[in-house]
């Protein structure tokens, strides 16, 4: 499996329905992408997982192109935190 690319995280959003709504923007432009909850509250809040923070990861080749995409989400007011 020596073409397995490494995920890299682009990106933190306030909760999933945002994430997933970025995540469609990203693979809109041909950047898949994997949401991923950030902590919560275990398995018995399973349910509450949706208002929780969750990440952005694409493969590290398109990290750069990802962020360009999400660029006009990001600012001080914004749901969207991009990484550095």
């Amino acid at each position: 499996m020596e073409n397995e690319e490494q995920l890299v995280r682009v990106a933190t959003v306030a909760n999933e329905p945002l994430a997933h709504m970025f995540a469609e923007s990203l693979e809109r432009q041909g950047v898949p992408c994997l949401v991923k909850p950030v902590g919560g509250p275990g398995i018995s809040g399973v349910w509450a997982a949706a208002v929780f923070e969750h990440e952005l990861w694409v493969r590290e080749s398109q990290a750069k192109e990802a962020k360009a995409v999400l660029l006009d989400y990001n600012g001080p007011q914004s749901e969207l935190t991009l990484e550095d």
